[in-house]
């Protein structure tokens, strides 16, 4: 009688098994997956706009020491971009050259110095570069 219930067990276990197996395989098959859409959809792809504003800053580099009090920050951006230059302790706006050039002077506080330099375009798109500096007074 024992024995009977094992087997009897196994049967239904593997009976069980079976139909959700083929409950799987049906349900996995009544998917209808459209290779048309999605082989148009890879080879035309949406184009994306390209941006026009750029920002390199030339001066200062990152990770730089300095015992001079105040220094130059300079680089260059598209003629349209406004720049604002942030310090822990003062921020500056500057408008480019013609040619697209900027520079100014900052002053520098004793220790690690936090510099962002932002360029914000005519149509908002922005671009930012970010620099520390260190400054120490002592020769070195």
């Amino acid at each position: 009688m024992k024995q009977e219930k094992v087997i009897l067990s196994f049967v239904a276990i593997l009976i069980g098994l079976s139909v959700a197996g083929a409950a799987f395989f049906l349900y996995q098959n009544s998917k209808k997956i459209s290779t048309q859409n999605t082989i148009s959809q890879s080879i035309s792809p949406t184009p994306t706009q390209t941006s026009s504003l750029f920002l390199i800053l030339n001066e200062p580099k990152d990770e730089s020491l300095s015992d001079k009090k105040t220094i130059k920050v300079s680089g260059k951006t598209t003629v349209t971009a406004t720049i604002i230059v942030l310090t822990s302790s003062d921020q500056e706006i500057i408008k480019p050259s013609l040619q697209g050039d900027f520079s100014t002077t900052i002053q520098l506080s004793e220790g690690l110095n936090y510099l962002r330099v932002q360029a914000i375009d005519e149509n908002g798109e922005t671009q930012t570069v970010e620099r520390v500096i260190g400054y120490s007074s002592e020769d070195f």
